[in-house]
């Protein structure tokens, strides 16, 4: 097993993954975790890799699951692996992404989010390292995110699916956000909603429409790019609800959202 060498300050990002051992792995024309991380390797330099680390939670029902887990922990990587429950699939996968976030080394000050369909392009270490003091931002690799044209034109209103229609049409999420662990601390938890970047999406319009804030930042390269090669009946969750459906048709959890945008508002304020 690879053990690391803890050094001091780091990792300054945590990535969180929710995985489930869909493909074979000995296939070559599909991706899966392996391949993700063979990808990590030859674009983190060693001198780097402990200012990373990727929490992976499992399913417990997943058969193939251990025999993964040893093959990552040899890699030479900050890699901490999880298996629990399933619960809802992905319709309450915003539970495992607040597990794992729960569990994150104290020193990470920014939490990103990808899957094991991503092709990793460039982790930009450098740039997360040089804006490690701020407490209150989003990177992105979405240039819309920024402009006040496309915000300004953003349904941010009730009901939620609307809204979603509306961010998607636009270009206005990002499905890989990266953010500074305090704001997912001022928001308790990760979302409540099946897709992360979404949730992330809406509370970025709803900061620059209601309070005029901007906590944007465009990242200087693409850090990973969604692999399409795999058919849908391949990585498609089998296990379905209406869990999430009817609870993002409730303004309840809507009004959620727009709390937790005052409340970012009023903590940079505050400070």
């Amino acid at each position: 097993m690879f053990k690391y060498e803890r050094k001091m300050n780091y990792p300054i990002i945590s990535f969180l993954m929710n995985v489930r051992i869909r493909t074979d792995l000995s296939n070559p024309e599909t991706r899966d975790i392996i391949k993700f991380f063979n990808d990590v390797l030859k674009i983190l330099t060693p001198r780097d890799r402990c200012k990373v680390e990727f929490l992976i939670k499992f399913d417990s029902d997943d058969s193939k699951a251990r025999n993964v887990i040893d093959k990552l922990s040899q890699l030479p990587l900050v890699i901490r692996t999880f298996i629990y429950r399933r619960w809802e699939g992905m319709d309450t996968a915003y539970h495992n992404y607040t597990y794992s976030l729960c569990r994150a080394d104290s020193h990470s000050k920014f939490i990103g989010f990808c899957g094991d369909d991503s092709i990793p392009l460039n982790l930009n270490v450098n740039t997360l390292e040089y804006f490690k003091d701020n407490d209150y931002i989003f990177f992105t690799s979405m240039p819309r995110m920024l402009e006040e044209e496309w915000l300004k034109r953003a349904n941010y209103k009730f009901p939620f699916k609307s809204c979603m229609e509306s961010l998607n049409n636009m270009r206005l999420v990002d499905p890989y956000p990266i953010l500074s662990r305090k704001l997912l601390e001022i928001c308790s938890g990760v979302g409540f909603c099946t897709n992360i970047d979404g949730w992330l999406a809406l509370l970025n319009v709803i900061l620059f429409n209601k309070y005029g804030i901007s906590i944007i930042k465009n990242l200087p390269s693409l850090m990973f790019y969604r692999d399409n090669t795999q058919s849908k009946d391949m990585i498609e969750d089998s296990f379905t609800s209406t869990f999430n459906r009817d609870m993002e048709d409730l303004p309840y959890y809507f009004n959620l959202i727009n709390q937790q945008a005052k409340n970012i508002y009023l903590n940079i304020n505050h400070e």
